[in-house]
């Protein structure tokens, strides 16, 4: 479930505080693709160093920012967002080199290049059970959960 905004780093760092302590041994991290454009990922690396530095044993997990399916998405305000998605996850890949974690690029799943698969969305944005299902299975796979 979706448990931080940006913009709202502080109450972000209390919820980090509750699932280290609560789940500890793995943490999975991604920024939902209706909140691009991001113009750095800056909070993403200082939430990879919170954890890091508060629980040294966690596992982190960063996600790729999924794709959009333009047309399907009727908000002319969420289209256009391509570009800033790739940069954002050319910047995640970035920050797991970094911090020696593991990327996972679910978009390998759920998307054809950068568009997401239209029988996995309604909205173009959300996805529905199947792609969840199908998240699911490619984490087992890659052995991820």
């Amino acid at each position: 479930r979706h448990l931080m905004l940006p913009g709202l780093l502080f109450d972000s760092k209390k919820i980090i505080d509750y699932i280290y302590k609560s789940f500890g041994d793995k943490v999975y991290i991604s920024i939902m693709n209706q909140y691009t454009p991001l113009d750095n990922v800056k909070n993403y690396e200082e939430i990879i160093q919170i954890i890091k530095n508060n629980s040294p044993k966690t596992k982190i997990y960063a996600q790729s920012t999924l794709p959009l399916n333009e047309s399907k998405i009727t908000m002319d305000y969420l289209k256009g967002r391509e570009q800033d998605i790739r940069s954002l996850n050319t910047g995640i890949v970035a920050l797991t080199k970094k911090y020696n974690i593991t990327f996972v690029n679910v978009k390998e799943v759920l998307a054809d290049d950068y568009v997401l698969k239209p029988y996995f969305t309604a909205d173009g944005i959300h996805l529905n059970a199947d792609a969840y299902v199908e998240w699911t299975k490619y984490l087992k796979n890659k052995k991820y959960l």
